[in-house]
């Protein structure tokens, strides 16, 4: 069985902000890690750590500009587990509606 996760939010930013957030590494390590380089579709990504080592990584698969973004996701403490992460934005009066989703959640066999 597998499991996915799916959270919506509406940010107060129009979807070209959003989408700077998730994608420019100087705007990306403000909320979460900085990757060496910017996320491009069809480009590896690589995030260290404090010690310099790989922490997170993975594949763009797609990079739609302000609308949709997949990825894999992986994280050293997940060990070989991955993960796709899909983000979809959608303009609206109040801002930026986005949709995240990892899918498949991965499961250690012992959890």
């Amino acid at each position: 069985m597998t499991h996915s996760i799916e959270k919506t939010l509406i940010i107060a930013a129009p979807p070209a902000a959003v989408w700077r957030r998730l994608t420019q590494a100087e705007a990306l390590a403000g909320w979460f890690h900085k990757p060496t380089a910017d996320l491009a579709a069809g480009e590896a990504y690589e995030m260290p750590g404090e010690d310099g080592a790989p922490l997170v990584w993975g594949t763009v698969h797609t990079a739609d500009a302000t609308t949709h973004l997949a990825y894999s996701f992986t994280a050293r403490p997940m060990g070989d587990l991955v993960t796709e992460v899909v983000w979809h934005l959608e303009s609206v009066e109040a801002g930026t509606w986005c949709i995240r989703a990892f899918r498949p959640v991965p499961r250690r066999s012992n959890c």
